[in-house]
């Protein structure tokens, strides 16, 4: 049965570009299983999106169902607000009661303002004749009396407007009284107004009595006194008037508003049931016909073939990443490598020409004993081989190095432990004596002296040591070795280890010994120490006629080379030239790399037939000493 989590990581969806379509993919193991689960995930997701959809209108349909229980309410509730209104037609009389109000108020208003207008022209042309005779008025009151009486007509005058004041502010009160229905209070106030009215008459016949002293004027002021009474009646009057059709106008707009927003109300109110229901319906009919917005238009069908491995992507992937890779690691091992890769590389590095390219010997055993070392001798080879002639080039290059120069005594040193110093200074010495040389091989790494296990000695004791030292002669330390088809070999091993090499090579014994070789040998091979794991180095060199300086082009580092170099070079020792030991084909360039592979089988099988160390050691200078 297969798990959710195996079923999702066989489905994958995707949307097709500039399209609404999705392409729906499964992988199974078999045809048939894919073609269902392709399907029935389509039929799945269009099922989701139809009840999503019915979902959708549900919501819309409870909506609808509450909004329109809502909006029922609220219509009943406006209806029969309405039939409040209307339930009888006083609303309807009191409306026409206003309007008639209003129009005999409009009507008074009318008049008065046609009286106002009237009695201001009147007033005017009263005013205008008697400003024509007012010369005459000045020179009658001229006089004391005349002053006096214009005091007291001008005193009544103002006593009369006063009382006319008083009298149009208890009308206006008295109108506020009804309208606000404190009937009681506007009986009071009209009281008071007809109390002012008789005053304010009673001080206009005292007026008239005043201005009964003036005859020939007495019916103009008279009238104009009249005149101006009326005006500010009028002038009262049409205040009042104006008001009053304001308020009642306002009523009758009130009632009018209040009716029509009851009956705009209900309207909105009907209005909007309707829509409610009508979308309820259309909700209730789109969800019994809902279908979703999703359509399988292409189902699934079995595949032509198996997608899956594809392998011809697979190996054209693999191999183009098998080829990034080699190469990148190609790149980065180069980068990293910091050996040296040809002769012109250890020319540049240390300065030196190369005198010789010693190849790599190979190895039949692994393990570290004296018959594999012995393995690596150059008589273990038959001459005229690729061993005999990288060294018989490396003798000839060491006496074109220095024509001029005897080499007597000759130093072979390298940088650093394990790149083959000892054999090839082994080596150096048996091509020399397969030249018939009288040669001597000069063991001088008292630190890790090797030259025993090499030649298969087992009295490395008294060695160059026991010499310096006074303790043993010149004639028991030295090994003499006969290999057939070579010249005689002496070897002086290095003996026990001083306390202090640096000292023992710095001393004037040592001096003197190296001197005593040079004199009784052709050449002195110095199987000498490393440079940066014995510091005397730097002393034995510069007592040497050349140096040889060894790398390995399997191991030797180029900073380690040349910083084994300018130590040297400090010291002042006399380094004629590089050797390169362990090279590879690429060192010698095409001729060499074809000689080298045609002729390596035939080298494999130049050893020679026997050992010879087992046989060819003697002490002593004669031939006939005992083999060890």
């Amino acid at each position: 049965m297969v798990t959710l989590e195996e079923l999702k990581d066989a489905i994958s969806a995707r949307v097709l570009p500039n399209s609404r379509l999705i392409r729906v993919e499964a992988v199974a193991g078999s045809p048939v299983e894919a073609v269902k689960i392709a399907n029935h995930l389509a039929e799945a997701y269009q099922e989701v999106d139809r009840e999503r959809a019915r979902k959708s209108i549900q919501a819309i349909i409870d909506f609808l169902d509450k909004k329109i229980e809502e909006t029922r309410q609220q219509l009943q509730v406006s209806e029969d607000k309405l039939a409040q209104l209307a339930r009888d037609m006083q609303i309807l009389l009191e409306t026409n009661a206003l309007v008639a109000k209003a129009s005999r108020l409009e009507e008074l208003l009318a008049e008065a303002q046609v009286d106002l207008e009237d009695t201001k022209a009147q007033l005017a042309t009263v005013e205008k004749f008697l400003a024509g005779v007012k010369q005459d008025l000045f020179e009658k009151f001229a006089g004391p009396e005349g002053r006096s009486l214009l005091l007291e007509i001008t005193d009544k005058l103002a006593l009369i407007r006063n009382i006319q004041k008083e009298i149009a502010d208890m009308e206006q009160e008295r109108e506020e009284a009804l309208r606000s229905g404190d009937y009681i209070r506007a009986k009071e106030l009209e009281r008071d107004i007809v109390a002012k009215r008789e005053r304010m008459e009673e001080e206009a016949s005292q007026q008239f009595a005043v201005l009964e002293k003036l005859p020939q004027y007495e019916d103009l002021i008279k009238q104009q006194l009249e005149l101006t009474l009326e005006l500010q009646a009028l002038e009262n009057r049409v205040a009042v008037l104006e008001r009053m059709k304001e308020e009642e106008i306002k009523k009758l707009i009130d009632s009018g508003i209040e009716l029509g927003r009851v009956q705009r109300e209900l309207d909105i109110t009907e209005d909007l049931y309707t829509l409610l229901v009508t979308q309820y319906a259309r909700a209730r009919i789109a969800e019994m016909g809902e279908l979703g917005t999703v359509e399988i238009v292409d189902p699934a069908e079995p595949p032509e073939g198996p997608i899956k491995p594809n392998k011809k992507l697979n190996l054209f992937v693999g191999f183009f990443l098998g080829l990034m890779g080699g190469v990148g690691l190609a790149f980065v091992r180069e980068a990293l490598d910091t050996r040296f890769r040809n002769q012109d590389e250890v020319r540049a590095a240390l300065g030196l020409p190369v005198l010789g390219l010693i190849p790599r010997i190979p190895h039949h055993r692994r393990r570290w004993a004296y018959q594999e070392i012995s393995e690596i001798l150059l008589t273990h080879y038959k001459p005229g081989g690729r061993i005999h002639d990288a060294f018989s080039s490396l003798v000839f290059n060491l006496r074109m190095a220095s024509p001029d120069k005897k080499l007597g005594t000759i130093l072979v040193t390298g940088p650093e432990p394990g790149i083959g110093k000892s054999t090839v200074a082994s080596n150096l010495a048996l091509a020399l004596a397969f030249q018939r040389k009288k040669v001597l091989l000069l063991e001088a790494d008292l630190r890790r002296p090797v030259l025993d296990r090499v030649f298969d000695s087992d009295d490395a004791v008294p060695g160059l040591t026991e010499w310096v030292v006074g303790e043993a002669r010149l004639e028991e330390i030295v090994r003499e070795l006969h290999p057939e088809g070579y010249g005689p070999l002496h070897i002086i091993f290095a003996g026990r280890k001083p306390p202090s090499p640096a000292d023992f090579f710095a001393s004037q014994a040592f001096a003197e010994v190296l001197r005593r070789l040079a004199g009784e040998y052709e050449v002195v091979v110095i199987d000498a120490p490393p440079v940066h794991a014995a510091p005397e180095i730097q002393v034995l060199a510069t007592q040497v006629d050349a140096v040889l300086f060894l790398v390995d082009a399997e191991h030797t580092d180029k900073r380690t080379a040349r910083a084994a170099m300018e130590k040297l070079s400090q010291a002042h020792a006399p380094v004629v030239g590089a050797v390169i030991n362990r090279a590879p084909p690429q060192y010698f360039g095409y001729y060499g790399y074809y000689y080298y592979r045609k002729r390596y089988h035939y080298y494999a099988d130049e050893s020679a037939s026997s050992p010879f160390w087992k046989r060819l050691f003697t002490r002593g200078k004669g031939r006939n000493s005992a083999n060890r």
